[in-house]
């Protein structure tokens, strides 16, 4: 799945549920910064694995929580299903809207270390944003 922002194509997971459309939006407006980064990092440092899969982790933790504020995630129907306005984890969907926050601006300053050249300070951002979310989302 990806959308254009202007000569930035954004890229996104392509698991069925995140092909919304819902979330085409959600990535154009609210995880810009994380589209950006991921766009860079793959436009200038194609061959830096380390990198590309840091950033990578980005798009699809922003994925995921689209999905969840969008009500799209992967929930199973019937039983165990969440209640309305929370996450799985019984989390009000303002809690996911502020570990989409903290990973847009950790993904912004990111992506300000790698303009400056910091690749190595630019993937310890990633790694760190990555663990800090990437638990319980």
């Amino acid at each position: 799945m990806e959308a254009m922002d202007g000569e930035v194509r954004l890229v996104g997971t392509t698991r069925k549920a995140y092909v919304d459309p819902r979330l085409r939006e959600l990535r154009l407006k609210e995880t810009r910064s994380v589209a950006r980064l991921m766009h860079r990092v793959a436009h200038d440092y194609p061959q830096d694995k380390p990198l590309f899969r840091a950033a990578y982790m980005l798009v699809i933790i922003a994925d995921h929580l689209n999905a969840i504020i969008a009500g799209l995630g992967d929930y199973p129907d019937g039983p165990g299903k969440p209640l309305e306005g929370t996450d799985w984890g019984g989390l009000p969907i303002d809690a996911t809207k502020a570990k989409r926050a903290t990973l847009c601006i950790r993904a912004g300053r990111a992506l300000g270390l790698l303009a400056m050249g910091q690749r190595d300070k630019c993937l310890a951002e990633c790694e760190a944003v990555a663990e800090l979310l990437g638990k319980g989302v």
